[in-house]
């Protein structure tokens, strides 16, 4: 099966033997799935740290990490426009970065605390 990665399979091949490989592969996927599954339900309100990750991540990965890459790779071959631009999205993504953030930890605060919805 070539569902897990290389690191698991020699680690299945390590430890068991030849004829229950499989049988090990499916366990180590059945553990990782109800483990998942069970932090998904221990945790109170999950979403509302979701949300907080993907507003870090998601500003950090689309917006500010692009710009800051081609700027660096560009280097002196890097124009005033291209570095202006650069400029423009980095700014727009740490407003999305700052934004997300404080609205998700205020939701955050504000479950955990118990204010009322306005």
């Amino acid at each position: 099966s070539s569902g897990i990665n290389a690191e698991y399979k020699g680690f299945i091949q390590r430890r068991i033997s030849p004829q229950n490989h499989l049988k090990a592969e499916y366990a180590l996927r059945f553990s990782l799935v109800m483990l998942t599954f069970a932090l998904a339900a221990a945790i109170p309100k999950l979403d509302l740290f979701i949300s907080l990750v993907g507003a870090v991540s998601s500003s950090t990965l689309a917006m500010m990490a692009p710009a800051v890459i081609d700027t660096v790779t560009q280097g002196e071959r890097c124009s005033w426009g291209r570095a202006f631009k650069n400029l423009i999205l980095f700014i727009l993504g740490f407003f999305g970065f700052i934004t997300g953030s404080y609205v998700s930890i205020r939701n955050i605060i504000k479950y955990f605390v118990g204010e009322e919805e306005p």
